[in-house]
């Protein structure tokens, strides 16, 4: 009980504004200081595997091996290094 009334002082106390926990790890996602990319409605969603590598979902695109997203829409390249290093480290796993 005490771990979870610790999470949700942390989320109201702080810029967390998702946690995820799973019986093995927590994904905590924080707003960010500078302004972030808009996403438009129908873009496709990266799907990553850890460690074993899944089939896609339907509507799905594998999180890309140089961490680099390109939008198909505006053309505009977006590093996703900072993702992939807070899902990662957070979960300690490889994104494959």
């Amino acid at each position: 009980m005490q771990r979870y009334y610790t999470l949700l002082q942390m989320t109201f106390s702080s810029n967390i504004y998702k946690v995820i926990e799973t019986p093995v790890s927590q994904i905590y996602r924080f707003v960010a200081s500078a302004a972030a990319p808009m996403i438009q409605p129908g873009t496709p969603q990266a799907q990553t595997s850890l460690d074993v590598a899944r089939p896609l979902e339907q509507g799905k695109i594998p999180f890309p091996a140089d961490n680099r997203y390109t939008c198909p829409s505006c053309g505009e390249v977006t590093d996703l290094s900072p993702v992939r290093r807070q899902i990662e480290a957070q979960t300690k796993r490889r994104i494959v």
